[in-house]
């Protein structure tokens, strides 16, 4: 035990590279821990094991966080400490990114993913970025409200993932900062990875009679063509048509396979010759 050592080392963005050392002991009591949260989260989880290994580990602190039996520091218990405007909350355009303690600048999306299931509180600044007033936190949603929803969800309500309530955070269809309400009808139940994908991966998650409907986000290469401008030679413009390829392997970073477009192939002017 005494050779055991873990190293923290910042990287750029606010990233953390670890190295370190367990013995027999602590490798297996990481291991045994970290075991049951790689599975894989339902048909469409395409992560490869390493990243599931590491969004345990991530899992596992931050059900240790939540859960409130670490010890306090300072009379507080240990938390995530997001700071971030409400432009930025809302997800406008041009609004500046949010700050994480310990971890620097955050994405809009991730912010409005912390935001869903946190204690939100109002503090003004001055011109100079002087504290001048600091209002009372309020828990979003209240713990009569997220009791409520574990106990009708039982669980993470993406489709074939088998995380429990105590593991999963409340989600907010309608984000409450756009204005959505934070009551039953509005929240569902969510895992951490599938959160990540709703908010910075891009899926949907939406309410049907029939239960709950998961999309994927559209890639950028599948919009269709800008409509050239009047007047425009015709020489210039693509007429081939845009096809599927429903059988093309999965874009790199994306939660399932997709079907991807074939562009076509580039215009040419009147005077240059084919390529083809």
């Amino acid at each position: 035990m005494e050779a055991q050592t873990l190293e923290l080392k910042p990287a750029a963005g606010g990233a953390l590279f670890l190295r370190g050392f367990l013995d027999c002991e602590g490798g297996a009591t990481l291991r045994t821990a970290l075991e049951p949260l790689a599975r894989r989260g339902g048909e469409d989880d395409l992560r490869h094991r390493d990243r599931r290994l590491a969004d345990a580990l991530v899992e596992l602190a931050g059900h240790a966080l939540d859960s409130g039996a670490l010890p306090q520091s300072s009379g507080q218990r240990p938390h995530l400490q997001v700071t971030a405007t409400l432009d930025t909350l809302k997800g406008l355009d041009g609004s500046p990114a949010g700050e994480l303690e310990w971890g620097g600048p955050i994405a809009t999306e991730t912010v409005r993913r912390l935001g869903c299931d946190a204690a939100v509180a109002r503090v003004l600044f001055d011109t100079e970025s002087g504290v001048l007033d600091v209002g009372r936190a309020r828990r979003v949603p209240a713990a009569a409200t997220r009791r409520a929803l574990q106990a009708r969800d039982r669980g993470c309500v993406w489709p074939g993932c088998d995380r429990p309530a105590s593991w999963s955070q409340a989600h907010h269809l309608r984000h409450w900062a756009q204005g959505g309400a934070t009551d039953l009808d509005n929240l569902v139940t969510i895992c951490r990875a599938h959160h990540w994908k709703v908010h910075e991966g891009g899926w949907r998650l939406i309410r049907t009679d029939e239960g709950m409907v998961v999309l994927p986000p559209v890639p950028l290469d599948l919009r269709p063509p800008a409509t050239p401008a009047a007047g425009e030679p015709p020489s210039l413009l693509i007429d081939t048509p845009w096809r599927w390829a429903p059988d093309a392997p999965p874009s790199p970073g994306r939660g399932s396979p997709l079907p991807v477009a074939t562009a076509p192939p580039q215009a040419r002017g009147p005077d240059e010759p084919s390529t083809a």
